[in-house]
């Protein structure tokens, strides 16, 4: 069965699974894009507590970062790891995040926010351009853990 006709059947409910570390305004886009296809009580965004070299924020804080961005507490949920074998794959469209002209990943992200030499005023538009807010204490959370 194909998952536009499970829509017709029964309640299908959509995992957004990844790292998010950390969650920019294109990641919000495409749960904007899963919300306005499936509805926003079967949308979730399925993240873990994995912590290490490319994944320097624990559940907590990115949930915290997530829930500012716009995806309600209660859609996004704690799991041992975010990519499943089964179910059904629903292909967003690629949502970019070009900043000065570059794309961006998590890596380049991480990399720019955390660069040293980098000056606050800087580095506090980048934010806004990667987030799309300009929220403080979320700025103050991400900037100090990838500075440390």
């Amino acid at each position: 069965m194909k998952l536009l006709e499970a829509l017709n059947k029964q309640r299908v409910v959509v995992i957004y699974p990844g790292r998010l570390q950390p969650m920019g305004a294109h990641h919000y886009a495409a749960y904007k894009h899963l919300v306005a296809k499936f509805g926003t009580a079967n949308v979730y965004v399925a993240t873990s507590n994995v912590i290490g070299p490319k994944s320097p924020f624990s559940f907590a804080e990115k949930k915290k970062i997530i829930n500012v961005a716009g995806v309600p507490s209660s859609k996004i949920v704690k799991v041992k790891d975010p990519y499943k074998e089964h179910g059904y794959i629903y292909i967003i469209p690629h949502i970019s995040l070009k900043v000065k002209g570059r794309e961006m990943s998590g890596t380049s992200i991480r990399a720019a926010l955390g660069n040293k030499g980098l000056k606050t005023p800087e580095k506090r538009k980048l934010f806004k351009q990667i987030f799309g807010h300009d929220k403080k204490d979320i700025y103050k959370l991400v900037v100090d853990k990838l500075t440390r």
